[in-house]
């Protein structure tokens, strides 16, 4: 092949995929994706929102708000549910190109990704402080407030958890703005990938963390606080049982030495979750009530959901710790770390 052939066939192939490339884009389509994001204040006013993932914003701008749904969304979704997207705390939206979906199962398919990494993100306003912030509906436009004579399509969907706060309220929390991006930091660096894959908890390919986080989710959606410290002690359990002998008090030892250096603070964790599993199982078994009780038990609630949030902290942000929780260690390797932080 002479230079010239050879040249004429790179100008060929370059004009080829130039032209695939603009033949792509003129096929593209932008869409709406939102959902309003219930019982969250933000301080301050977020404009045209704060950033969470690559595509993902959330704001409380309603004038926003109010700019970015069209009057065919209005239309189709109804007076209802579009008066609650302007009126709501805060929503989550993005809007992006993508090539047009070729059915109603891959416009849900994209809606339903986009709540779940709303909910993720939800999930680490959690670990920044105790909070009932739910995710509701959500919605996709598709396309956006396109120009060309195509028919505009609304796909709605929800995995809506009734999050409650660890004394089982559901009510209004606010949070700063720095408060929200310690949330965006923490679902960036840790959420935002495959750690966690929120899958049954029963998955073999779970780490210890990732089967606690579920258990964390069930305990948060409970409205009965018995059951829900019956979950945090679940919780407990995944992230440091090898076994079932003498669980409370070996669990009790593991997580008040892995959270605390000061022995009265290591005394006081090590009580509580004793008392936690005094509750569970009470629960367990079905035993009576009483108002003495009912007192104990949320106070014990507020007491162990602060520890497994304390815990998951502490496992996200020191990368020592990843290999234990995260990784795959044998349970000769998690028992001999234990003793060795126990009598050290």
């Amino acid at each position: 092949m002479s230079p010239i052939d050879f040249l004429m066939g790179i100008d060929q192939y370059y004009f080829c995929w130039t032209l695939q490339e603009k033949l792509s884009n003129l096929f593209m389509q932008r869409n709406l994706f939102i959902t309003n994001v219930e019982h969250l204040k933000i301080s301050s006013n977020l404009g045209d929102g704060e950033r969470i993932g690559d595509k993902l914003r959330i704001t409380n701008d309603r004038l926003f708000i109010e700019k970015v749904i069209t009057p065919t969304f209005y239309k189709i979704a109804g007076d209802l549910e579009t008066h609650f997207l302007k009126t709501t705390g805060a929503v989550a939206y993005s809007i992006e190109e993508t090539q047009p979906f070729p059915n109603d199962e891959a416009a849900n398919s994209f809606l339903v990704e986009h709540l779940v990494e709303v909910r993720s993100f939800l999930q680490m306003l959690w670990l920044v402080k105790d909070n009932s912030v739910n995710v509701d509906l959500g919605y996709l436009e598709h396309p956006h407030k396109s120009t060309l004579a195509t028919k505009t399509n609304i796909t709605r969907n929800s995995i809506a958890h009734i999050f409650s706060t660890s004394r089982g309220e559901v009510l209004t929390t606010e949070f700063s703005r720095e408060e929200l991006r310690k949330a965006r930091q923490l679902f960036r660096e840790f959420s935002g990938g495959t750690k966690l894959k929120f899958q049954i908890a029963i998955d073999e390919g779970l780490s210890r963390f990732e089967r606690a986080f579920y258990f964390m989710q069930a305990a948060r959606a409970s409205s009965d606080l018995g059951v829900k410290i019956a979950n945090y002690c679940i919780c407990f359990e995944t992230l440091f049982s090898t076994d079932v002998q003498e669980l409370s008090h070996k669990l009790g030892e593991r997580i008040a030495c892995f959270l605390e250096k000061d022995l009265a603070n290591r005394i006081s964790v090590f009580q509580t979750i004793k008392k936690a599993y005094a509750v569970r199982s009470k629960v367990i078994h079905g035993s009576k009530g009483s108002p003495k009780a009912a007192a104990q038990i949320k106070e014990g609630s507020v007491s162990c959901d602060n520890i497994v949030r304390r815990i998951l902290l502490r496992i996200i942000e020191e990368p020592s710790f990843q290999k234990y929780f995260l990784g795959a260690p044998s349970d000769k390797d998690f028992e001999d770390y234990f003793i060795t932080l126990i009598l050290t």
